[in-house]
């Protein structure tokens, strides 16, 4: 959690032992301004390997014969001794924004290291039909051609999320749009760092982002 002065605090598992659901939280809000509150899962780890002019998936093991060959994986057994070899590392990402008494700017602005995003129009003042813009960020560097998802809040108690409008970011990592209803909505980005980047460790981000129409 980001307070609206800039503290970063780290919420532990003792934090929530006075709630009364783990769907709730009772936040420290004694600050007036807005907090930014960030969860982070580390998920499982993929390996790749360069093969043929294309990065393949890496399986441990031999390719059984009597199968027929995926074009798109390649077994440890065939590596050779100048295979290239990269893991990707999947963290989900969650985001919301509270504000009390007032909003306050400091937290829309870009705080992490890694993926994040820079709200231009701050995600508490979302109004329908007027523009809302943010920028998508990767190690401070802009995330050019991303696709974004815009969920929006179901009625008929469907666990299916339901596409509002899919968009994707500029050449600047930028993101414009604006939403013609009222209520609540998720939006959605699934990011890998591409292949191309000389570390041998790559990320892909999962983040989703909670924020109200109003």
């Amino acid at each position: 959690m980001h307070t609206p002065s800039g503290d970063k605090l780290h919420l532990t598992e003792t934090d929530w032992a006075k709630t009364q659901t783990v769907s709730s939280y009772s936040l420290e809000n004694k600050q007036d301004g807005t907090y930014r509150i960030r969860g982070e899962k580390q998920g499982s780890t993929a390996r790749f390997a360069y093969d043929q002019k294309q990065w393949k998936a890496l399986i441990n093991g031999v390719r059984d014969p009597q199968k027929t060959a995926n074009a798109n994986v390649i077994y440890t057994a065939e590596l050779t001794k100048k295979s290239q070899i990269k893991s990707i590392q999947t963290q989900e990402i969650i985001e919301t924004f509270v504000s009390r008494r007032a909003t306050s700017t400091h937290v829309v602005n870009h705080l992490h290291d890694g993926f994040d995003v820079q709200f231009k129009t701050h995600p508490n003042a979302i109004k329908h039909n007027e523009p809302v813009q943010l920028k998508v960020l990767d190690q401070k560097k802009a995330v050019a051609g991303l696709q974004v998802e815009i969920l929006q809040q179901t009625t008929d108690y469907s666990r299916e999320g339901k596409v509002y409008k899919t968009l994707k970011t500029d050449q600047d990592g930028n993101l414009n749009f604006n939403l013609s209803d009222r209520g609540q909505y998720l939006l959605k980005m699934d990011y890998q760092q591409p292949f191309e980047m000389k570390e041998h460790a790559l990320k892909r981000y999962k983040y989703t982002l909670s924020f109200n129409v109003i």
